[in-house]
């Protein structure tokens, strides 16, 4: 018998449509295996003559072996009730807010790029009001995915802010592992956020008809259509992925449609966000 080699602990599942495997370890990058392979490295233990140099190499560069004092943490998805109830709330509450969203299309329409300047503002007062309303969205938008892509046990992950960029980012691939309605919110709830934020926003609008509240509407609009530029690994992105349950759905055919739906969207952006902007600026 060979050297058996002992390993973190991993979760993992079947994917969709496949009889491959996803498996995922803390801090390591989902890979996609054979059933029996899965089994095994879910199981903790490889015996190494029975496996091949590139898996071999992949667990010890992802640092997948156990080792003395190795402290670790559980990846399983949270499924207490209360977390259960607040994913549903916030699902139901986002879709109810989509809806609202599209009806005021209709009744206020959309606020493009020159809603962003304020007439009642001066210049510098409206650009910080600007910064900071989309900055404040922005980490709480990326909070949400920090909430939901929690695993059962508390663990110490960081939420990276990068305040010149105003971008905020969280590391959550071991939802892979999960099921799918743990992994649809961990990844969309982001926008869930920016649809109820929004909504309300709308309401507010519409019930005083203060045309300021139009410079934080079109902040949330570009926010939410910027997520689906399909052509950059982006919260639209892997959505797409999720729904195919495909980790390489950047590989496939069909991927090149997403990527000019996306160009399409980054064009749109552009037009009648960006543009109507600096002429904003500068009129």
């Amino acid at each position: 018998m060979g050297k058996v080699l002992r390993l973190k602990p991993m979760i993992g599942r079947e994917l969709a449509n496949s009889e491959e495997w996803v498996v995922v370890g803390e801090n390591s990058f989902p890979f996609v295996v054979e059933k029996e392979l899965a089994e095994q490295l879910m199981s903790g233990e490889l015996n190494k003559s029975e496996i091949n140099h590139e898996i071999i190499d992949f667990i010890n560069d992802e640092k997948l072996l156990l080792s003395e004092g190795n402290q670790f943490i559980s990846l399983v998805e949270n499924n207490k009730l209360s977390f259960r109830i607040v994913q549903r709330g916030i699902f139901t509450l986002g879709v109810l807010s989509f809806v609202i969203v599209i009806i005021s299309v209709f009744l206020l329409d959309i606020p493009t790029g020159n809603k962003l300047i304020y007439d009642g503002l001066s210049l510098p007062v409206n650009l910080v009001i600007l910064v900071v309303f989309s900055t404040v969205t922005t980490f709480f938008h990326e909070l949400m995915h920090y909430f939901f892509s929690q695993p059962m046990q508390t663990s110490k992950r960081v939420l990276h802010f990068h305040l010149l960029k105003g971008v905020a980012s969280v590391e959550m691939s071991y939802i892979w592992a999960w099921s799918f309605f743990a992994r649809l919110m961990a990844i969309f709830s982001g926008i869930l956020l920016d649809l109820i934020l929004l909504a309300i926003l709308t309401v507010i609008q519409y019930i005083s008809q203060n045309l300021f509240f139009e410079l934080l509407r079109s902040v949330l609009w570009v926010r939410i259509i910027w997520q689906f530029q399909f052509q950059k690994s982006y919260d639209g992105f892997l959505l797409i992925s999720i729904l195919k349950d495909d980790l390489f759905f950047n590989e496939n055919r069909k991927y090149q449609f997403y990527k000019w739906i996306g160009r399409f969207i980054t064009l749109l952006l552009v037009v009648f966000w960006a543009l109507p902007f600096i002429f904003a600026i500068i009129r």
